[in-house]
């Protein structure tokens, strides 16, 4: 009998033992805090954590990183709540008003997100004390909290830029740790761990939906809509610990809920730091404008977004001092800090549950009655390809639209001549209603000006779709009472095949795509001005292959806009060129500005599907760059040889487009026509070199945005109906000869965002895209980026302009 009781015994503790699960500094074998962890090692830790807990966890692996890295939820409930997930889900795509039916469940959403920034390294591993203490923890707080709530933790966002600091860091460390600023742990390498695979900020990423990481993110986010979201960043070691309410401006349609929440809970955060005795601030550096960081989209789709905030960063590695701080930054005493704001965004939701749900519910019941009520994108051949893109963003972000069934008029604001005016809507324009549960989302997007309470502000002050997309618009800010095509029944008129002549115009960076990977294996021909033939208008850079293999290109020219025509060479009188296909390099590597190369890079990979090559300007030399005809060179700080490089190829012949500070590569070259008309002083004024503080607001531009005359007879104005230009420095270019001034500022320019008057005087009659002739090459400035986190399509379509047309010849 004893025997028998003694092996019961041991059968009861094997299976209590296997039901546990192991610490984090158990499980990866060293002290958690005490070094970096892979990623591989989280993502067994979060398999662990639901072999253990089946019942209570649920493990959801949503897609994999460019560079191939498992992108992995573990979902943490009580049991009864992880049993009943999906109609817990259900109801509250109910709340939301975007599904019928009644809800019958009460069980808030939070989700923490950790490390958006890889080189902000502690956030994984406090994610990896959460979860082990929301399993093994037994206190009644916790365990009632996992009954009121579903707990979602995403321990890594950016699973390639954090390695990319893991490996960095673990490659360098020693066998002790060295808190000296001058230690080569505190130093990164380029490009950082901050970016994703495509050195992208992926906390500017939420609204653009550009990067492979946001996408399949946000898919999942979408079915369980949460109630609160909590992203988890690290600043600079000599700052102590930020949590909100954020800093003004916060964005009007920031709810007044939404904004009391963030007190409750700041209430909470502020007990827990005067306990502790550790230095904090709140409401100062982090608005609430910008609409693309984790915190202001999930806000804009119902959530109570934070952010948090602390000291460390990729420079702290292990452990840092410096003179400015007193008691050295540990990993140990971040991860405490991350720990402790997570429980208490847990317990704070866990308190807050029946008023989060009814306000929640509230938010997308009540459509926003200020400010423009519908917004109209006109329809176009033309920009067919543009206005398809942006109706893509609105389906992901579940922004419903609809067709005009009849022309009307309205009274309204036109985005291209930004003005109010009397305007013709004709059948088959696209209809946006804020009065939707996605109403406020919508306003946000579309919003030609955003009111700001301050103009102070740490990111872009204007954004609306229609300048980023170049599509003709109108706002209006009255109720319209017509009848419309829902989106589901309205069908465009199809292509017919006749005619042996395929013309694809030159009008967006679809249809350039398709072009570009059409030539060399087709002749490609281009007008080289407007022209009218049998009654049919064509312009400047349309496109046509006489004679084209139908069947071989059938499936690519579904992506562009296209016709087939009955017209031959001979129809267009020796106004057509044919396109030569550019061989192109850009110069990557320390030299250059990681997220400016890395917005080229994405262009060239992921848009435009066109071969080129990435020169490390390491070891950059003359021959290498020989083999191309274009060299584009993003923003950076560029070296001697570098420059010597760049101007050996400009005198053979090549073309060099150069973006912000790199245009000082020829604008300090005493040959060209630039340095001889420029203030060199302008040039030096970039973003890298800001005045700090209210005083230098008077010469600043907060990413606004302004209209670009652009030289009609030059080919830089191709396919583009206006241009519009995301300002972000303070930099302009005096004009050159008449021929030279490609984009031209003039006293209206700005069109939307915050510019400071001192720089409005200087604005008018500058220029911020010229080019000009050295020896047998081209140059061609771009004062700012037309890349920009890969959403300003219209930048794209200019930036193709300057790489596939000729200049000054």
């Amino acid at each position: 009998m004893r025997i028998l009781g003694l092996l019961f015994s041991l059968f009861f503790i094997t299976h209590l033992t296997v039901a546990q699960l192991s610490s984090p500094s158990r499980y990866l074998g060293y002290e958690l805090g005490s070094n970096f962890t892979y990623h591989h090692q989280v993502i067994n830790y979060l398999n662990e954590a639901h072999t253990a807990y089946p019942k209570k966890t649920l493990i959801h692996n949503y897609g994999t990183t460019s560079e191939g890295r498992p992108l992995t939820l573990l979902v943490i409930s009580s049991e009864k709540n992880i049993a009943r997930l999906d109609k817990l889900k259900s109801d509250n795509i109910i709340r939301a008003g975007l599904s019928d039916g009644k809800t019958s469940t009460d069980v808030p959403f939070v989700w923490l997100g950790y490390n958006v920034h890889g080189n902000e390294a502690s956030g994984t591993e406090v994610a990896l004390k959460v979860i082990h203490h929301l399993l093994e923890g037994d206190e009644v707080k916790l365990n009632d909290a996992l009954e009121n709530l579903v707990v979602i933790i995403d321990p890594c966002l950016n699973p390639d830029g954090r390695e990319r600091y893991v490996n960095d860091f673990r490659m360098k460390k020693g066998k002790f740790n060295n808190s000296s600023v001058s230690h080569w742990t505190h130093k990164e390498r380029w490009p950082t761990g901050r970016y994703n695979h495509y050195l992208f900020d992926l906390n500017r990423d939420w609204a653009w939906q550009t990067q492979r990481e946001s996408r399949l993110r946000y898919e999942v986010y979408k079915e369980y809509m949460p109630h609160v979201y909590v992203d988890f960043h690290e600043m600079m070691p000599q700052y102590s610990y930020f949590f909100g309410p954020p800093a003004e401006p916060i964005h009007q349609s920031i709810t007044p809920w939404q904004r009391k929440y963030q007190r409750i809970a700041s209430d909470n955060y502020e007990t827990l730091f005067k306990e502790n005795q550790w230095d904090y601030f709140t409401e100062e550096i982090f608005d609430l404008l910008y609409p693309s960081y984790g915190d202001s989209w999930t806000s804009f789709n119902g959530a109570i977004g934070f952010t948090f905030e602390q000291g460390g960063h990729g420079v702290a590695g292990l452990e840092f001092k410096s003179s400015n701080i007193i008691q050295p930054i540990t990993l140990k005493g971040r991860i405490e800090k991350h720990f402790e704001t997570s429980m208490i965004s847990i317990y704070t939701a866990s308190e807050n549950k029946k008023e989060l749900l009814h306000q929640f519910e509230h938010f997308f019941d009540h459509a926003p009655n200020n400010g423009y009520q519908h917004f109209i994108i006109k329809d176009s051949f033309r920009k067919k390809k543009n206005i398809d893109r942006l109706l893509e963003l609105m389906d992901r972000h579940q922004i419903a639209y609809s067709y005009a069934t009849d022309d009307f008029n309205v009274t309204a604001y036109d985005y291209f001549s930004n003005s109010e005016l009397k305007s013709k809507v004709n059948k088959g324009d696209i209809i946006l209603n804020v009065h939707q549960p996605k109403g406020r989302a919508l306003q946000v997007l579309m919003e030609p000006f955003t009111e700001r309470t301050d103009s102070l502000t740490y990111d872009l002050t204007a954004w609306a779709l229609p300048f980023a997309y170049g599509v003709e618009a109108l706002a209006v800010k009255h109720k319209i009472n017509h009848s419309f095509y829902s989106n589901q029944t309205f069908k465009n008129n199809s292509t017919e095949e006749n005619g042996n002549t395929l013309f694809i115009p030159w009008s967006s960076v679809d249809n350039i795509k398709v072009l570009t990977s059409m030539m060399g294996v087709e002749s490609v021909f281009y007008l080289d001005k407007d022209t009218v033939i049998q009654e049919m208008e064509f312009k400047k850079g349309d496109s046509f292959i006489f004679q084209p293999h139908k069947n071989l290109m059938k499936d690519l020219i579904k992506e562009s806009s296209f016709k087939w025509l009955s017209l031959s060479e001979d129809d267009f009188n020796n106004s057509l060129i044919a396109f030569k296909k550019p061989k192109v390099s850009i110069l990557g590597g320390a030299e250059t500005n990681a997220l400016d190369f890395g917005a080229l890079w994405y262009y060239f990979d992921e848009i435009l599907n066109y071969p080129m090559s990435i020169i490390d300007t390491e070891n950059l030399t003359t021959s290498k760059v020989l083999k191309s005809d274009v060299l584009i060179i993003s923003d950076g700080r560029y070296s001697p040889n570098t420059k010597k490089v760049v101007d050996n190829f400009v005198k053979s012949g090549g073309k060099v487009i150069l973006f912000e500070d790199a245009i000082k590569i020829m604008s300090e070259n005493s040959l060209t026509a630039l340095y001889e008309s420029l203030n060199r002083t302008e040039v030096q004024e970039t973003r890298s070199s800001r005045v700090k503080g209210r005083k230098a607001t008077n010469m600043n531009a907060a990413g606004c945005v302004l209209k670009v005359t652009l030289n009609s007879e030059s080919n830089i104005s191709n396919g583009l109906e206006a241009y519009f230009n995301l300002k972000q420095n303070k930099t302009f270019l005096p004009l050159l000869n008449e021929n030279y001034n490609l984009g031209v500022l003039k006293e209206d320019a700005l069109v939307s965002g915050f510019m400071g008057h001192e720089l409005q005087e200087r604005m008018p009659n500058t220029s911020i895209i010229t080019s000009e002739n050295l020896k047998n090459g081209t140059v061609i400035y771009f004062v700012e980026s037309p890349v920009f986190r890969g959403f300003w399509w219209n930048g794209m379509h200019i930036l193709s302009n300057a790489i596939f047309f000729p200049y000054n010849e």
